[in-house]
């Protein structure tokens, strides 16, 4: 092809390209503002304007979804009649978000947000009103994504009660991971550990020296034990315990 006429070419090649690529750039930033306006702004927005109130927190449901955690909480309150809604989350939750326990809320009918600017002082940094969720889920603690080994221990080790003798942040490389340690003594005085688990958010409150907790025992190694924490979550979750509650000392909500 002559030089001459290579050269328009070119440059139309190059300014269809670069026509396309705007076009894609202003349609993947038309489709994440929708995104974030659907997902993140009307919860937002509800959290600032809604009416305020209070709800208990009586259910959370967690799911493994391509390799990330997703949390539902259940909500009631009462508006005047009683009524229930649902939020979503992912991994992490404020410690103050726990079984049993009320929580500052602000609701526009049967949906709710939480009202992230009064418990502001209780959070701990957390600055995330929920997602909604249309579909809102049972009564209780309901977790699937707990590790399927941690599932196996729970189905088959004998369970029973110990306390609380400490707990150590595990670090991997030196650095601080989000797993724990957990030391436990049995009834027998005999002492075994929670090497390595991931703690849930949901039960960070309860986990301190001195407290009792439900664990499964590795019937060939006593030394091992496995938390039963959404046993935990169920058996305190009577409790009750208001947003405004500091956490217990030394648990791992306090830290």
């Amino acid at each position: 092809m002559p030089r001459s006429a290579y050269d328009p070419l070119m440059g139309l090649l190059d300014r269809l390209i670069g026509a396309a690529n705007r076009a894609e750039q202003a349609k993947t930033s038309a489709e994440l503002h929708v995104f974030r306006d659907r997902r993140f702004e009307r919860a937002e927005e509800l959290a600032a304007t809604g009416s305020t109130g209070e709800a208990v927190v009586t259910g959370i449901r967690r799911r493994l979804n391509d390799g990330t955690t997703e949390t539902q909480v259940r909500l009631e309150w009462r508006a005047p009649e009683a009524r229930a809604g649902a939020l979503r989350f992912g991994d992490d939750l404020a410690p103050v978000i726990r079984l049993g326990a009320t929580v500052r809320v602000r609701t526009d009918g049967d949906t709710v947000a939480l009202d992230v600017a009064a418990m502001a002082g209780r959070l701990g940094g957390w600055t995330d009103p929920g997602r909604r969720s249309r579909k809102v889920p049972e009564q209780g603690v309901d977790d699937r994504s707990l590790d399927a080994r941690v599932l196996s221990r729970l189905r088959k080790w004998p369970a029973e009660t110990a306390v609380v003798v400490s707990v150590e942040q595990a670090r991997v490389l030196g650095m601080p991971s989000q797993d724990w340690d957990v030391v436990v003594q049995r009834a027998d005085g005999a002492r075994a550990t929670i090497h390595r688990d991931h703690v849930p958010p949901y039960v960070r409150w309860y986990v301190h020296p001195g407290a009792e907790i439900p664990v499964a025992i590795d019937p060939k190694d006593a030394t091992r034990a496995q938390g039963d924490w959404p046993r935990l979550a169920e058996e305190r979750a009577v409790d009750g315990g208001r947003w405004g509650d500091p956490p217990p000392e030394g648990s791992l909500a306090a830290g």
